[in-house]
């Protein structure tokens, strides 16, 4: 999970200083064993997932895929 950090602290297990803003990638365990010791982190804010239109040729969900008789077929 992505986090942010609100607080200066020091990494006990690598002592790397993080500095407030910083973005972080770390397990939900660890998150919350920070947490146990501070209010340090929070949450990263996940960003809205736009919808993908299909584009002309792109076979989509509802499209069925053609046979190979069927390419044939069509592509004459």
């Amino acid at each position: 999970m992505k986090v942010i950090v609100k607080s200066i602290f020091s990494d006990k297990y690598t002592g790397v200083l993080y500095n407030t803003g910083d973005v972080l990638e770390i397990t939900e365990s660890r998150f919350a064993e920070i947490q146990g010791v501070g209010d340090f982190l929070e949450p990263a804010p996940v960003p809205p997932v736009k919808e993908k239109k299909p584009v002309d040729g792109e076979k989509t969900e509802t499209t069925k895929p053609r046979t190979r008789k069927a390419a044939k077929k069509a592509d004459g």
